[in-house]
């Protein structure tokens, strides 16, 4: 006699029951034979981290905080485990933040119960798992870094940006170059990792609002307007990894 499927273990990270509702909809439409774990804050997310799972679905705003900095952990420690961040929410800090931690794919919870379904059955096939409008602002983002008259080219299935013109900087407004000080050195590097200005300013023991003027200081002096543009700003001059 053939051995029934074990259930796919699932972790869902949410604390609202109405989110809760929705997700376990989708799971229902999305898998065969499915056990839910429930974790409805960040203190029992942690507990529950050694634990294997399938799969991951992750709230990102929980009554005891942000659950970005769990979500960089868990994908530390489980690797192979999709993570998808399934959100009311589609702030850019929010998203870039989610992954650059590792998220698996960014799913918005008010697109509603098929596009949920249709969102996590790509995840069952492995593939990136994105909401159409954290889509289009990932394009949106790129296309604000990358290079003026670039031109993209897929070479061994990797996307590889080629400048196409000598000229072609002459179309572009350069940025201010300006020195940073140590300290806007230290807060670029910080939100390069994907941490909120909260926590930028408990890890510097400074305040608030100093980090938000460090953040406007340094968009002035780089020329740039976003956190995707400060993150690569960061790489670029080596203060992340």
């Amino acid at each position: 006699m053939a051995l029934e499927p074990l259930p796919t273990r699932i972790l869902i990270v949410e604390d609202q029951p109405d989110g809760l509702a929705l997700l376990s909809q989708a799971i229902h439409h999305s898998f065969d034979k499915a056990t839910i774990s429930l974790a409805q804050d960040l203190r029992t997310a942690r507990a529950m981290s050694a634990m294997t799972f399938d799969y991951a679905l992750v709230d990102l705003r929980l009554p005891d905080g942000l659950s970005i900095d769990w979500l960089g952990d868990f994908k530390l420690k489980h690797p192979n485990t999709p993570a998808v961040v399934t959100s009311l929410y589609d702030d850019d800090d929010l998203v870039f933040a989610a992954l650059r931690a590792g998220a698996d794919g960014y799913l918005l919870k008010g697109d509603g119960l098929d596009a949920l379904v249709s969102g996590l059955k790509k995840v069952l096939l492995g593939e990136p798992s994105m909401s159409p409008a954290i889509a289009r602002k990932l394009i949106t983002q790129f296309r604000a870094i990358a290079p003026a008259g670039a031109r993209s080219a897929v070479t061994a299935g990797a996307l590889v940006v080629l400048d196409t013109s000598a000229a072609a900087a002459t179309h572009v407004k350069a940025a201010p170059i300006l020195q940073l000080s140590p300290r806007e050195e230290e807060v670029l590097a910080l939100i390069g990792t994907g941490l909120m200005i909260k926590q930028v300013a408990a890890k510097l023991d400074i305040g608030y609002h100093t980090v938000n003027d460090n953040i406007k200081s340094i968009y002035r002096k780089l020329g740039i307007h976003t956190r995707a543009q400060a993150a690569a700003e960061a790489s670029r001059r080596g203060l992340v990894g």
